[in-house]
Formats: structure tokens, sequence, C-alpha cells
């Protein structure tokens, strides 16, 4: 992951330097100076980032010499669950007993409940979708 693709993602799921910061357990200040490429990130800083958001639904794209540079895309489907996600009402009635499509994943994410509350509401969405299935079970995510 290279500077520009730290801001790509950022942008697509409409976080803050500080939101992601925060979740990758990371300074701003390294979050700054990664998206400016001022300087070189520690490795495991690098990782961190990525990892929260490639959990967040999100692919990053090594270049391909006469075809394209270093990009960052929505994994298949996410971006549908997102725009479904936009017209979803508020309230998730009918939740009890949803079972995970990706219990490991959803393990993850309810030990972090914290980091999981400071997404965007985009983000949990994404989250939501490739844990359930559908965008609408966020609620039943910040119990």
């Amino acid at each position: 992951m290279n500077g520009a693709q730290l801001r790509m993602a950022r942008a697509a799921l409409k976080l803050t330097v500080e939101q992601v910061a925060a979740m990758a357990q990371v300074n701003r200040h390294t979050v700054m100076r990664t998206e400016d490429e001022r300087s070189a990130t520690r490795p495991a800083q690098l990782k961190m980032m990525q990892i929260l958001f490639e959990e967040a639904g999100l692919e990053f794209l090594d270049p391909i010499e006469g075809v394209s540079g270093s990009g960052v895309r929505f994994k298949w489907g996410v971006e549908d669950a997102l725009k479904a996600a936009e017209g979803a009402s508020e309230a998730s009635p009918g939740t009890e007993g949803v079972k995970a499509l990706d219990a490991e994943l959803e393990a993850f994410w309810a030990s972090q409940i914290e980091r999981f509350r400071a997404l965007s509401p985009e983000g949990r969405a994404v989250i939501a979708t490739q844990i359930y299935g559908d965008a609408s079970f966020v609620d039943k995510m910040m119990v």
C-alpha cells in the first residue's frame, strides 16, 4: 500500500485521518506522512492500516506496467451493499438469531467494538455486509 492508495481507501470509506489512526492504532501524523509519502512508514504500521481497509471491504491493486497504476477498489458486491445501506432505515427488526456468514470476522469486530463504532456509517455497513450478507444488520453489531 502506498500513500495514494491510503488516500483513496480513506476517501472510499469516508474516514478522517483521526479515525484511521485510532482504528489502526497509529499516530495521526503517521497516516498523514504515509499519505504524503514524506517519509518511510514502518512495515507493521502500513500492514495495520491495510488490514483495516481490507476488513472493511477494500482491495489494493498493484500497478500493471503499460496498463494501469496502483489503486483501490471495493471487493465484489461491497459497493452495491453500501448503496443499499444508504437507503436502509435505521432500525433492523428481526435480527435476533441471524447467523454470521463469517464467524471469524464477526468475532474480531465483537472484540473491537470501539474501533467498529469509530467507523463511518459506510464503513460499518461494509463490515455488516461482509459478516451477515446485509448492510441493514449493522445495528446488530452495535449492541
